[in-house]
């Protein structure tokens, strides 16, 4: 991609995301997005349709690197890891995964509602993706499609996050002990 396509969209995103931090996305205009950006409008419509596409590809952009952020900070899984090891990779990329929401939390809650893609949905489809590698990394065959599975582990994964971040406490070892705990049960009921 065109290095002048690459820094247009970043500093759109990054003038989005400015803007969300005092104002509601409701009361930003393309014009005010364009504006801070020192970007003209003309140019804001080459790479989006509206300021909802710039924000799908903003909540995109932050998903990926909740993710990746997450990720670097835990151990790989592995299809041969002990009951223990199992559990405790899971519940330290969880907690991982939980800071670097907090991390983004003002972000987060502010487009909590402007559009299809909420906050919620931030947090559900990019912990929903990391589900999806716990359950094909350690599945083991039983009578649970594999991928009704995932997404009944990453509603209750993900609800246990949004509660924190709409509670706006974030206690680390609390985290730990809840998202191990489940892991826990997970893993020696046989669900994974």
């Amino acid at each position: 991609m065109d290095a002048r396509v690459v820094r247009t969209k970043r500093d759109l995103e990054k003038s989005l995301k400015d803007l969300l931090a005092n104002t509601p996305f409701d009361k930003i205009s393309v014009k005010d997005i364009c504006n801070h950006a020192n970007i003209s409008k003309m140019t804001f419509y080459k790479h989006y349709q509206d300021k909802n596409d710039l924000l799908a590809q903003l909540i995109a952009s932050v998903g990926e690197e909740i993710k990746q952020k997450a990720i670097a900070a835990s151990l790989p899984l592995g299809p041969s890891d002990s009951f223990e090891a199992r559990v405790q990779k899971c519940t330290i990329f969880s907690v991982e995964f939980l800071k670097e929401c907090f991390a983004y939390k003002n972000l987060l809650i502010r487009i909590e509602e402007p559009c299809d893609s909420n906050a919620s949905g931030v947090v559900y489809f990019t912990a929903k993706s990391f589900v999806y590698s716990i359950v094909e990394t350690y599945y083991i065959e039983n009578h649970y499609p594999k991928r009704m599975l995932a997404a009944f582990l990453a509603g209750g994964f993900v609800s246990i996050m949004l509660e924190m971040l709409k509670e706006d406490r974030f206690d680390e070892v609390e985290a730990y002990g809840y998202f191990k705990d489940a892991f826990t049960k997970a893993f020696s009921n046989r669900l994974l």
